[in-house]
């Protein structure tokens, strides 16, 4: 038997979610990304951290892919293919786009 809320009256899965949250977003699921990705961290050192290949990268994935999306639904906006949703602005259109070059 799985008891629903604990002694002080909160729901059980909550404290465990709690307490488990900074291991899940901060170690697990990293590495459960780098491994299923193939990725090998055995042998890697600074030097390829800062390489053109690794810098190129991190530029494309997260500096392009905001400008991209930003500069696209700008246009979109711009010729009335889409429009901003009602009380959003430009400035949280482009808070968006940050997530996407994060995700």
């Amino acid at each position: 038997f799985i008891p629903m809320q604990t002694k002080n009256g909160e729901a059980f899965l909550e404290e465990i979610y709690e307490s488990l949250k900074f291991w899940l977003a901060f170690v697990i699921l990293p590495l459960f990304a780098f491994a299923n990705a193939g990725v090998n961290l055995s042998n890697i050192d600074i030097g390829a951290i800062f390489s053109g290949v690794s810098i190129g990268i991190f530029l494309g994935l997260f500096v392009g892919k905001q400008v991209g999306v930003f500069l696209f639904s700008y246009l979109a906006i711009r010729f009335k293919f889409a429009a901003l949703p009602q009380g959003s602005n430009l400035k949280q259109l482009y808070g968006v786009c940050i997530l996407t070059g994060i995700g």
